[in-house]
């Protein structure tokens, strides 16, 4: 074996050793490969039925995931995450006589004061013909404790409400409004989300919901306070996250939550984004970008205030009604 060969040897492992160490240390390689990945990834899936437009928010934005194993928000998260626990409870009776019910809960505490959340659910709620809840800002939800935002998503037709409780259990369903439907839910998966973040002087709350192709914006709606006979403009400082659906056997594959970094996500109309970047660049209205040459930033605050403040004004009573039956 010539000398020549060997230095050849020596240099070609040189190169492959540096080579390696270049790709696994550098993020530029990192996302390089990953962007070329997804890429891909939509041509391969890519076809003459293409992805419907969002009900309320453009078009759908990628990352759901029917077979979820969790772990995933759309707005950059801040590291805290929680997960829910089965309550274990399993008939709800009511003292005014009304029948009892089945019921499934999933709950999550010690959650405590934090206003910015992404809570999420994927579900199978068999034949049920209650609602999918998640309930946010209050405390644990018996006697007459208040006050909680609540999003309910009718199981027969997909719609997404938003209302609010307090005291217990005084509830309307669609207080803050009512927003678009993904169809009936039932026997089968779905994946349910709420964002929920302060904004200007109140909140925003958002909801989305995935059937398959990534997760759709169904719902949002700004508002001060939350609550319905009685109201609270600051969550609990034990608050608590429930979620809940009044019939036996549901299954939640996922629930959890996570607190949220609202700036770094999606402006109020994206035309797209992903889950897998923390956070983006408009490069035209309500479109953005993450850049791979470049260090992302979190946008402005003011630039979601400019957008969000002008539909305060159109926070507005649904059709409400007392849950006059007291649980016990």
């Amino acid at each position: 074996m010539g000398r020549g060969f060997q230095d050849d040897i020596l240099t070609l492992a040189v190169l492959l050793g540096g080579g390696y160490i270049i790709y696994t240390k550098t993020d530029w390689f990192q996302q390089f490969f990953a962007a070329v990945k997804d890429i891909m990834g939509g041509v391969k899936g890519g076809g003459k039925s293409g992805g419907g437009g969002a009900a309320v928010g453009g078009g759908a934005i990628t990352g759901g995931n029917l077979n979820a194993k969790g772990g995933e928000t759309i707005f950059p998260s801040t590291g805290k995450k929680w997960q829910a626990k089965d309550s274990g409870k399993t008939t709800r009776n009511y003292a005014s006589g009304k029948s009892s019910t089945g019921t499934t809960q999933w709950d999550i505490k010690g959650v405590g004061p934090v206003t910015d959340l992404e809570v999420t659910t994927y579900v199978n709620v068999g034949s049920c013909g209650d609602e999918v809840s998640l309930k946010v800002y209050g405390p644990s939800h018996s006697g007459s404790n208040c006050c909680w935002l609540i999003m309910d998503v009718s199981t027969s037709d997909g719609k997404f409400m938003l209302g609010g409780e307090g005291p217990h259990p005084k509830t309307s369903k669609n207080g803050l409004g009512t927003g678009n439907a993904m169809g009936s839910i039932k026997n089968k998966q779905v994946g349910i989300k709420l964002v929920t973040y302060k904004s200007g002087g109140g909140y925003t709350a958002i909801g989305y919901g995935d059937t398959g192709s990534g997760w759709k914006e169904m719902i949002r709606k700004t508002f001060t306070e939350f609550g319905n006979n009685k109201k609270s403009s600051t969550p609990h400082q034990d608050a608590t996250i429930q979620f809940r659906t009044d019939c036996s056997g549901v299954k939640y594959i996922v629930a959890e939550a996570a607190e949220i970094r609202p700036t770094g996500g999606p402006a109020p109309t994206p035309t797209k984004a992903s889950s897998k970047y923390t956070s983006y660049y408009e490069t035209s209205p309500g479109q953005f970008t993450n850049n791979l040459f470049t260090r992302n930033r979190p946008l402005p605050v003011d630039y979601y205030n400019e957008r969000l403040l002008p539909y305060c004004d159109q926070v507005s009573g649904g059709s409400c009604y007392d849950r006059n039956d007291s649980e016990y």
